[in-house]
């Protein structure tokens, strides 16, 4: 006979009797930016929004040989793999190597996203912010309520600003094919000033599906605190 085990020890459970952590392995997806660039070729920006929109929060699953992305839709769960394979709970569970528990993706979302404190960010926005917020993400009040009691929250609220004469968008990263670097972002910097920071290794290849390899450069870069928002390192451990 199983013991269930409840939400508040699954975490201690794994870590302590099983020897596994999965307190970096499991990220919620609520926009493009969230989104592991493994992803990319299977699951285009304007679909990602749709779904989204529709149906929630996406969440990733980072296991030893395989990554997956999986959203709750109605009673049950659709999750895909790295390589646009559709693949079962049990799989993912397997993956993690916690099968043997007989717990729900469910329960791991429960445990390891903590949505009760999300809940309670809220952001004070301007009309004009909404609409170009709405505009980035295609938020609907259907889903997440009225534009005043909406708990919604997007990682880095999307502003306007002006650099060098010209109308910018604030923390939204860009590829720069001809550029410095792979990518570029406008923020402000510490003293409100615009500022334009470029980061990524143009000849690098991305592999931060692999537990190993992002492991490796989250270390090397000391990822656990990457500094300013104005500096290079804090984006790029953005894409690990």
């Amino acid at each position: 006979m199983k013991k269930k085990l409840i939400e508040s020890k699954i975490s201690n459970f794994i870590k302590d009797k099983l020897g596994i952590d999965l307190s970096d392995r499991i990220h919620m997806v609520t926009n493009q930016y969230e989104l592991p660039i493994v992803f990319d070729r299977i699951i285009s920006s304007k679909v990602l929004n749709q779904y989204l929109n529709r149906y929630g929060p996406m969440y990733v699953f980072e296991g030893k040989k395989n990554m997956y992305l999986g959203q709750p839709r109605k009673n049950e769960w659709f999750v895909i793999d790295k390589r646009d394979y559709e693949v079962s709970e049990f799989d993912v569970m397997k993956d993690l190597s916690i099968e043997m528990l007989g717990l729900s993706l469910n329960d791991l979302v429960s445990e390891y996203i903590n949505e009760t404190n999300k809940k309670n960010m809220n952001y004070v926005i301007t009309e004009s912010q909404l609409e170009r917020l709405s505009q980035e993400i295609e938020l609907s009040d259907s889903f997440y309520g009225s534009v005043e009691e909406t708990n919604f929250v997007v990682g880095d609220l999307l502003t306007e600003a002006e650099y060098k004469g010209r109308k910018v968008t604030l923390n939204k990263p860009f590829l720069t094919p001809n550029g410095p670097k792979k990518r570029s972002v406008y923020v402000k910097n510490e003293k409100g000033n615009v500022v334009k920071v470029n980061f990524g290794d143009p000849n690098m290849r991305i592999k931060a599906y692999s537990p190993k390899h992002r492991k490796s450069f989250r270390a090397r870069h000391n990822c656990d605190n990457p500094g300013p928002k104005d500096s290079a390192r804090f984006w790029s451990c953005r894409q690990w």
